[in-house]
């Protein structure tokens, strides 16, 4: 059995719907799935129920499903099949298909066959969250043709696991055995973040990151040359959840080590072992075999260990307002300092101009302007580096970028 929220009005507080079908083993049966609301639940391809062992995917018994995603799937155990079995305890499997083909776990159950009358209806059902309050204490449940459906509200329940509780009653007013289900009760959706970054037991820096998308995740830049961070030493990442009324989580807190850039682009591309081996990690090495040594993989924020990579590396030049855009690909996390050059933890790279391809220049920082790094999709250890450049020159330019230790 699935729970899903079903949001009612305005209410940030979610209700919990279930449909409840009652059942009674005699010569006749009838079971019901629960699955998740139209609003959450994936589209039914199908379901199948077999008896005592499992046959395998596709095996069992069919059961009939609509083109729509449905609340409930409900069987009907033929009368001949109960017959065949030998009295005692049985067990009923089921396994539903989504449309895409992928199958379910088996949901077991157990009944027994005896010589009672040959149907039983319920008349009454009631439901109870994580106590048993005792047969006929709990909520009441509206039964109609042996089935009943009853809207479980969560507001004054706490976040976490719970039990929800059904049992119904037949006719002669005997009640049943009573059947539990886990749901969850979820807590507010994260609105922003607080962190803080700790050093030698003091707090260097952080800030608060808010939440632009409902309920999406929250992530956050720590960059070289801000929020405190010191090369080569020990820090404690400290992070609090805040929810949209304002409470604030319990924090939570990792170690990291802040390494020079060339240290970290081989710890993210090399095995300790490997590290170790100069033929394989060594700045003059080649191990993809593209033509570019280690070095040039590092100051481009390459993968040394793919060689479709570098033409990721290429420059692109566009023509803007008031002169030319120039992208380079560059590790992320730098400043471009008043200079015009941008730097990492350990790399400088400075825009370079030639007119003949003779003789270079650095572009002075007065010509360059409207600096920015852009993410590069797919990488998180690369950026694009991109640089306005005043158009008061020659008519014929060249441009580089260059990158020194």
């Amino acid at each position: 059995m699935q729970w899903c929220p079903i949001q009612q009005g305005s209410s940030s507080k979610s209700k919990w719907k279930h449909g409840i079908d009652i059942m009674r083993t005699f010569i006749s049966a009838v079971f019901a799935l629960l699955f998740p609301g139209a609003a959450c639940a994936a589209l039914l391809g199908g379901g199948e129920w077999f008896i005592n062992s499992d046959p395998g995917h596709g095996n069992g018994t069919p059961i009939a499903t609509s083109e729509t995603a449905a609340a409930s799937l409900s069987l009907e155990i033929p009368a001949n099949t109960i017959h065949a079995l030998p009295p005692g305890v049985h067990l009923l499997g089921v396994r539903v298909r989504e449309k895409n083909g992928e199958w379910g776990h088996v949901l077991w159950r157990t009944f027994l066959k005896d010589k009672a009358p040959e149907s039983v209806e319920a008349a009454e059902a009631e439901w109870f969250v994580d106590a048993d309050p005792g047969a006929g204490n709990g909520v009441s449940i509206a039964v109609s043709v042996g089935k009943g459906a009853a809207t479980v509200p969560t507001a004054d329940l706490s976040e976490g696991v719970h039990l929800l509780g059904t049992r119904a009653r037949d006719s002669a007013g005997r009640w049943g055995a009573a059947v539990w289900r886990p749901f969850i009760v979820e807590g507010p959706l994260l609105a922003a973040v607080e962190y803080e970054i700790v050093r030698e037991g003091a707090v260097v820096g952080g800030k608060v990151v808010a939440n632009e998308v409902r309920g999406a995740e929250i992530s956050m830049a720590i960059q070289h040359g801000k929020d405190g961070l010191e090369l080569e030493s020990n820090h404690v990442l400290r992070v609090i959840p805040i929810a949209a009324d304002g409470r604030r989580g319990e924090p939570f807190e990792t170690n990291f080590d802040y390494l020079r850039y060339a240290d970290a682009w081989r710890a993210w591309h090399f095995s300790m072992e490997e590290r170790q081996n100069p033929q394989i990690s060594g700045s003059p090495a080649d191990p993809d075999l593209d033509g570019l040594e280690n070095f040039k993989e590092m100051t481009f924020a390459l993968n040394p260990r793919d060689a479709s990579d570098p033409p990721l590396a290429t420059v692109s030049f566009a023509a803007v307002q008031g002169g030319h855009e120039l992208s380079f690909r560059v590790p992320p996390g730098g400043i471009v300092g008043s200079d015009g050059i941008y730097r990492t933890s350990d790399l400088e790279y400075r825009v370079r101009e030639s007119v003949d391809l003779a003789i270079w220049k650095d572009v002075p920082a007065g010509d360059l302007s409207s600096w920015s790094l852009v993410e590069l999709p797919g990488s998180q250890h690369a950026a694009r580096l991109q640089v306005q450049v005043s158009s008061n020159y020659a008519p014929v330019r060249f441009f580089v970028i260059q990158a020194e230790r």
